[in-house]
């Protein structure tokens, strides 16, 4: 068994903390102090809570979530009243990160109805749930659990290795499929240019006949399979803005990924920041992935203000902004870009 195991356990103070205290004092037994990550003895004075959690999910092996009786109820109030909702926010961390969450439901708690979370937590509901009550159930089960907890982790693993494994044997994307991409703005260039449409079509879905002049967009589709590429990140709150500075930048010339891999081999990455992809710690963990491969990283501001949209991480990096004069912010990102796709 691997004495070494990091365990982070997910709980609100506010929904039976003893009982996750009492979790979390069987765990150290087994995996030591500093391998159990509870938030009230793990944290040193004076760090931003944020960063170093979402620091510390980054060397996690297990996500302990204990489920207390209000754990739904407060999970809805703190997104009715639009607050700041660490357990979601670690929870959705873990999920990315592909940690193995192991549900905990405590002292008669339910397991969550799927209709009674976000989609980011759903998910989550896809890990079998264990069950805790207290007095001589507790002491009958707990260790059962422990002694679970590396079977599951070694399960997981391979689970996520061979997902890995099978994408990594998927093909390139072909030419065909790129030229595709652009069949839709081809088709007004078509009738720019009296090429007729169905010139922009893949080849292989033709019938024999003399090869036609290939269309601006196919030639700037060949042109960008070797280009390299901008990754756009953003949280769906932003999703509107970014489709148009995506529509922009590739009118511009640019490659442009936006998929989830995207930052695999990116020249550089724009990070769009707001209120809203502060509170997501999707945001946070990209930027914490990009600084950490030494990939270029510009934040470009989409909505709010620095002291309310911009995390700490990227507080001194040069900033576009996108907030108030579209064309403006843009003029200057497109002036920018040369200096880091050289």
């Amino acid at each position: 068994m691997d004495k070494n195991l990091k365990i982070f356990i997910n709980y609100r103070r506010s929904d039976n903390p003893c009982f996750a205290e009492r979790i979390r004092d069987w765990f150290l037994l087994r995996y030591a102090r500093e391998n159990v990550f509870m938030d009230f003895d793990a944290i040193p004075p004076f760090v931003k809570f944020e960063d170093f959690i979402l620091d510390y999910l980054n060397q996690t092996d297990v996500m302990l979530v204990i489920i207390g009786r209000n754990w739904v109820n407060l999970l809805k109030e703190k997104a009715a009243n639009n607050e700041q909702d660490f357990v979601k926010l670690e929870i959705m961390t873990a999920l990315r990160n592909n940690i193995l969450i192991a549900p905990i439901c405590v002292d008669g708690a339910a397991v969550p109805d799927e209709d009674d979370l976000p989609d980011e937590l759903k998910p989550m509901l896809d890990f079998n749930v264990a069950f805790l009550q207290g007095g001589r159930h507790f002491l009958d089960n707990i260790e059962r659990l422990i002694d679970a907890l590396p079977v599951a982790l070694a399960q997981h693993r391979r689970m996520i290795a061979s997902v890995e494994e099978r994408a990594a044997m998927q093909p390139a994307p072909k030419m065909d499929d790129l030229v595709h991409d652009f069949v839709g703005e081809a088709a007004y260039e078509a009738e720019e240019s009296d090429i007729a449409f169905s010139d922009v079509n893949p080849p292989s879905l033709q019938p024999a006949m003399p090869p036609a002049p290939a269309s601006r967009a196919a030639r700037r589709a060949e042109s960008q399979v070797n280009q390299p590429y901008i990754a756009v990140c953003n949280v769906p709150a932003d999703e509107a803005i970014k489709q148009r500075l995506v529509d922009d930048l590739r009118q511009a010339g640019y490659a442009i990924r936006t998929d989830d891999e995207a930052l695999t081999n990116a020249a550089l990455v724009l990070i769009l920041v707001s209120p809203e992809a502060r509170r997501d710690g999707y945001i946070s963990h990209t930027i914490a992935e990009t600084q950490a491969a030494n990939v270029p990283l510009i934040p470009v501001l989409v909505a709010g203000d620095m002291e309310s949209a911009l995390p700490y991480a990227v507080s001194a990096a040069q900033i576009i902004h996108l907030e108030n004069e579209y064309d403006t912010g843009l003029n200057a990102l497109k002036n920018l870009l040369p200096l880091y796709l050289k």
